[in-house]
């Protein structure tokens, strides 16, 4: 599949999931508390970024432009992120614990807003 399809699909989506972020923000503290309480929330934390980062991967066939760097640096993301997740578990509960205010929601939000912007224009630049 080609990357400007995800730029096209993924940004806007994460886009849109950024803006809840930080507009719900004061609802952190009640998820990362759900997911500290309950294993099954811990694996299915770890296991979906992990497989939307090889699905992502996966459907790279080359490196060619900037979206296509987009793309791939936002699956090596995901990528990484359930990994660490998955085999780090109990750092990554004690990172989220340290982490959790709203202040770093808001920030994190903040910055998936701006790269999904980006993503999203380079998706659609050359449709």
């Amino acid at each position: 599949m080609n990357t400007q399809i995800f730029s096209q699909i993924l940004g806007p989506t994460i886009f849109i999931i950024s803006i809840i972020t930080v507009l719900q923000s004061q609802n952190s503290d009640e998820t990362r508390k759900s997911i500290e309480d309950h294993a099954s929330m811990q694996l299915t934390a770890s296991l979906v970024p992990l497989m939307i980062g090889v699905i992502i991967l996966c459907s790279i066939k080359s490196i060619s432009n900037t979206t296509d760097h987009l793309v791939y640096g936002l699956g090596m993301l995901f990528l990484i992120s359930g990994l660490f997740r998955l085999f780090f578990t109990s750092s990554w509960i004690q990172l989220i614990k340290k982490v959790g205010n709203t202040l770093y929601t808001k920030s994190l939000g903040s910055a998936m807003i701006l790269y999904s912007a980006i993503l999203t224009y380079y998706g659609f630049i050359n449709f």
